[in-house]
């Protein structure tokens, strides 16, 4: 009962200051957005730094890149290939994401109709959008890049477990494609490919991009999901290519300073200019650079705060300052300091609760955008982390802002006694 008369006596107040609260719902709105945004972005440069830890074996700090300069394209992949089999090396390659044509009848139909059904990863457009029924969603890399990526199998071997002719494509699938049978070996496109594995679920891949960009900038996204992808591993002896930008993994029992010794002695011998860089400083410094971005709208953020503040104390103090004498009856009819402090509150929280809501809607609606194309676990993936933590914080932050407005008010409020406030007005 005592709830229902407080929220009986704010819907009262409220329809007479609609026009002030709906401009507190506004900006509180805002502020909360931007708090909101900013807190995702510094969650996402810690997550970031952890998930590139994950899913590359050995870890960031394992992982390097070699960016070769103006070299001849088969010399490079020649000494790129001899590189690979260096016992300093656990994997070495780059991986590109392709549209993969699928035969009529071929054995990866199904695979397709399955990634179809679970949503593609790549947004097609023109002439491929035509052609979508007829191709999947596909991860290219040499059969030596395997060994960079953490990858987990439920089903299968690694490629230098398989005992399959040069240029034999081995695939391993997603979790979404469990039911296909490994060791199939089929014919797509007039290459020989065979189903080497099914990764597990929840399995992700580190982003190229992420692990090549040199740019400076922030990352929003520093891996991908593998449940509903297909990854096809080229096996290549002595002739396979090489990009002029390949990460690789140190062997167990080497460092990262033995293996670029190694490396740098093979560029040498074949003339090669190369830089050498560690993927875990390149990560730091993404991160960083997210954090940067963060703090720049949190400062934006607090200064908005500090005036949803100023202007719902002040909306208060004003409905008080015109509404005492209305006030004084409250009082009159046993409404206690208490209750009327509540009043107050309550007001408040509805308010930045309303902003807070909106608030949702523009992230969830920001983040929708920018997370098209992609698959449904990865949109999930994201979402998880947005509405993770830093909704709790942004929850935290409407209490927050809510009980600090109504402070000054309350007090002003309890220091009056019923004459006073309807006789001798506002002090």
């Amino acid at each position: 009962m005592k709830t229902m008369n407080i929220l009986y006596f704010v819907r009262h107040r409220g329809r007479r200051n609609i026009i002030s609260g709906l401009f507190c719902v506004l900006l509180s709105s805002i502020a909360i957005t931007a708090f909101w945004y900013s807190e995702y972005l510094h969650f996402l440069g810690k997550q970031g730094i952890n998930e590139v830890d994950r899913w590359l074996k050995g870890g960031k700090d394992n992982c390097g890149v070699i960016w070769t300069n103006g070299a001849n394209e088969e010399e490079r992949s020649k000494c790129l290939s001899e590189i690979s089999k260096l016992s300093q090396i656990e994997g070495l390659g780059a991986s590109t994401n392709l549209y993969l044509k699928i035969d009529e009848n071929g054995y990866l139909r199904s695979a397709a109709n399955i990634q179809k059904r679970n949503g593609y990863m790549f947004e097609a457009e023109g002439e491929i959008k035509s052609m979508r029924d007829d191709l999947c969603d596909c991860i290219q890399m040499l059969s030596t890049a395997y060994g960079i990526h953490n990858f987990k199998l439920s089903q299968g071997e690694p490629p230098d477990e398989w005992d399959v002719e040069d240029g034999t494509v081995i695939f391993y699938l997603g979790s979404n494609f469990k039911d296909l049978q490994v060791g199939k070996k089929f014919v797509n496109d007039g290459v020989n490919c065979v189903i080497g594995g099914i990764f597990e679920k929840g399995q992700r891949i580190v982003d190229s991009e992420v692990l090549t960009w040199r740019s400076e900038g922030i990352s929003l996204k520093y891996s991908s999901s593998l449940d509903n992808m297909l990854v096809m591993c080229i096996f290549k002896d002595d002739d396979a290519w090489y990009d002029f930008i390949n990460p690789f993994t140190c062997a167990e029992g080497y460092s990262f300073v033995d293996t670029c010794d190694a490396v740098r002695s093979l560029l040498d011998r074949y003339g090669i200019s190369a830089e050498l860089y560690k993927v875990g400083n390149r990560i730091n410094r993404y991160a960083g650079y997210t954090n940067e971005v963060g703090d720049e709208i949190a400062g934006f953020c607090y200064m908005a705060a500090a005036a949803v503040i100023v202007m719902l104390l002040s909306f208060q103090l004003i409905s008080i300052m015109l509404g005492q004498k209305e006030i004084g009856v409250y009082f009159a009819f046993g409404i206690s300091k208490k209750k009327m402090a509540n009043i107050l509150l309550v007001e408040n929280i509805i308010k930045l609760t309303m902003g807070l809501m909106i608030a949702a809607v523009l992230v969830a609606g920001f983040l929708w955008i920018t997370s098209q194309p992609a698959v449904l676990a990865d949109q999930k993936y994201m979402f998880k982390m947005c509405f993770g933590m830093p909704l709790l914080l942004s929850f935290v932050l409407t209490e927050s802002l809510a009980l600090v407005s109504t402070v000054i008010p309350v007090i002003k409020l309890s220091s009056m006694n019923v004459a006073e406030i309807i006789h001798n007005g506002w002090k």
